[in-house]
């Protein structure tokens, strides 16, 4: 006689006189219940495990294909390496009018003039410098005469009416700050170095020192808010000028 799977060998006896063939029936029906609990038990727990491992297997897919879809964001920005913003070239700059504040430190006049209105910064940088709470001040440093005037060491300080003093920002740090402003955190690595090179190029240049030779240096200053929110273009500020021949202060509006 054939033998079901995990029914004992015990229920299957032979009785001569069959008076224990009710009791045989009984006891093979009793086993092989037990046997289907088991094996439905043993089916849930695999159900559960098997749900479990597809559970995993689905998470690693999504973020493979996560990944693959940002691996061919940058890719595909790859292939324009361009600046993220259309800096206009330095050279393009025009000569500083309007009101423009100015000071002598000895030796040296210092003129000074902020880019308040939205329309410059989009016009030089093609973005919102001061809702992004950075005020580029445009600064020109003029020979006056004797001798050669060294400004490598020259500080530059900016605070606001409530004595409030302004970061002041490198042009990188500048850009680091108007991409984070902006909530630009995909693009190509080389464009937002060709971004800083620009914002570089703009930098006011101290390098060199002053002289018959060197009348003359012009460009930019960066300074982040103290809190970091936008530009407030009615808010007083005065620019300190330190470590030149004389001190000197300059009121900028």
């Amino acid at each position: 006689m054939a033998l079901r799977a995990g029914v004992s060998n015990s229920c299957i006896e032979y009785n001569p006189d069959k008076s224990g063939l009710p009791l045989w029936r009984a006891a093979c029906k009793a086993q092989e219940s037990s046997w289907a609990t088991t094996q439905a038990k043993a089916c849930t727990l695999y159900a559960c495990a098997a749900s479990g491992t597809y559970a995993k297997l689905t998470a690693m897919l999504n973020r493979r294909i996560l990944f693959l879809i940002l691996g061919a964001i940058v890719l595909s920005a790859s292939s324009c390496a361009g600046s993220l913003f259309k800096v206009q070239p330095v050279v393009s700059l025009p000569p500083m009018t309007g009101d423009v504040s100015s000071a002598s430190a000895g030796g040296v006049t210092i003129r000074a003039r902020p880019l308040l209105s939205d329309e410059e910064t989009q016009d030089l940088f093609e973005a919102n410098f001061l809702v992004a709470g950075v005020l580029p001040v445009r600064t020109e440093l003029v020979f006056e005469s004797g001798v050669p005037v060294e400004i490598k060491r020259a500080r530059f300080r900016l605070r606001d009416g409530q004595g409030r003093e302004w970061k002041v920002l490198s042009p990188k740090a500048a850009a680091g700050r108007i991409l984070k402003a902006n909530g630009v955190f995909l693009y190509n690595p080389n464009s937002r170095k060709s971004f800083e090179n620009e914002m570089t190029a703009y930098g006011l240049d101290t390098k060199a020192p002053l002289s018959d030779g060197n009348r003359r240096t012009q460009g930019f200053l960066f300074f982040q808010t103290p809190d970091k929110t936008p530009v407030e273009t009615g808010t007083p500020l005065i620019l300190t000028i330190e470590k030149l021949p004389q001190k000197a202060e300059i009121k900028l509006n």
